[in-house]
């Protein structure tokens, strides 16, 4: 790698945008963006496929999830993200909290309709969704620390 090239912000297996690229776009919306909200998807039971049917399906089924992920959002104005091992984020511009709820509920669908466990019955997610709050000194970590709040309630 030459030592002018920027540094990799790309996660390899699907394509979005890696946890740095997240945390730069956050930082950037945060401060420029009202009003903005975050929806975090979880894939649910993704470690019990690695463990049943090996990593190659599980990672398939992260690329198909990514892959429904993308056709759901509103382009361009949302961004995807690889954000953890099983997880996305979904950056959501101009979109206050009541509507990150319904396109939450619309990704999490998104993923049952188009991706499928082994066994042919949907692969299924659970989101959290959270809107900036943006008086707060540190927002953009409370936006994030809300959306994963609100996954972990579901």
């Amino acid at each position: 790698m030459d030592h002018l090239d920027p540094p990799r912000s790309t996660d390899p297996l699907t394509g979005l945008g890696d946890r740095r690229a997240f945390d730069a776009a956050l930082g950037d919306a945060a401060g420029q963006v009202e009003p903005l909200s975050l929806v975090v998807v979880e894939l649910d039971r993704l470690d019990e496929i690695r463990v049943s049917h090996g990593p190659q399906r599980s990672d398939r089924a992260m690329k198909e999830a990514a892959g429904a992920l993308i056709a759901a959002i509103r382009s361009p104005s949302d961004q995807c993200f690889r954000w953890r091992h099983n997880g996305f984020a979904v950056l959501l511009p101009r979109t206050g909290g009541y509507e990150a709820e319904e396109i939450g509920h619309r990704l999490a669908d998104a993923v049952g309709l188009l991706c499928k466990r082994p066994d042919g019955t949907p692969l299924t997610a659970t989101f959290g969704a959270a809107q900036l709050a943006d008086d707060a000194p540190n927002a953009h970590v409370e936006l994030v620390e809300a959306a994963d709040a609100a996954l972990r309630a579901q």
